[in-house]
């Protein structure tokens, strides 16, 4: 698959830091699996991963939290 940012680089799988802010939580999520563009560093999260996290963060936002960091691969 090409980059649809550069439009030169393959995508290749890695793990990934995904960085979401609810209300006044900030929430870093690390270890997230994603695609990266070879050439220029872009990050691409699959839908399901993204509306994973998305929805575990506002659990998280929901106890008041300020900060908080979580390893992907112990909360899927």
């Amino acid at each position: 698959m090409i980059c649809a940012i550069c439009k030169k680089g393959e995508l290749a799988p890695k793990e990934s830091p995904f960085v979401v802010e609810v209300g006044k939580s900030l929430i870093i999520f690390k270890n997230v699996p994603s695609m990266v563009c070879e050439v220029c560093g872009e990050v691409y999260f699959d839908e399901s991963v993204a509306e994973e996290i998305l929805s575990k963060a506002d659990t998280i936002a929901a106890s008041d939290v300020e900060i908080e960091i979580r390893d992907y691969k112990n909360v899927a």
